[in-house]
């Protein structure tokens, strides 16, 4: 039990560096925005519209960053109240389906990434390190807390 708890601290504290550093990015590139029209890198990996504006682009990425930050918030709880064991496949599904999101706005980021520079370039490096600290954090916990539930689905579905 012990190793277990010590595992979860763990997780929870890089869940809070992976959280903190999404968000410091996604602030810095919402802030360059200022209503203006995207950047031209958020176009020309064919991932939007050339006419959606800059703050339409990141109003999606607001929600999964939110999500993270729920999903953090309720791990912090089952830790604090000691019911972490009782919730852990709910927060490990509810960790899969936060990855699935991170990993969808970490492709969008790489692409912009790829072909910025300066300033854009920076605030998206800050994001995307974010993104895959919290997609790292989330699997982590997913085969930490919930290997036993994964071994069963697979023995279910003969895998």
């Amino acid at each position: 039990m012990q190793k277990r708890q010590a595992s979860s601290i763990a997780l929870l504290a890089l869940n809070i560096v992976g959280f903190g550093i999404m968000l410091g990015g996604l602030v810095a590139l919402q802030a360059s925005c200022s209503g203006a029209n995207q950047p031209k890198e958020f176009g020309d990996g064919g991932l939007l519209d050339p006419s959606l504006t800059c703050s339409d682009f990141h109003q999606y990425q607001w929600f999964k960053v939110l999500l993270q930050g729920f999903m953090l918030l309720l791990n912090t709880l089952a830790l604090v109240t000691g019911t972490l064991p009782a919730f852990r496949q709910t927060l490990a599904i509810f960790r899969a389906v936060s990855t699935v999101l991170l990993m969808d706005a970490a492709n969008d980021y790489l692409s912009v990434l790829r072909t910025s520079t300066g300033g854009l370039r920076r605030d998206c490096s800050v994001f995307f390190a974010g993104l895959v600290i919290s997609c790292v954090d989330n699997f982590l916990f997913i085969i930490t807390f919930c290997f036993d539930v994964l071994l069963i689905l697979c023995r279910m579905h003969s895998l």
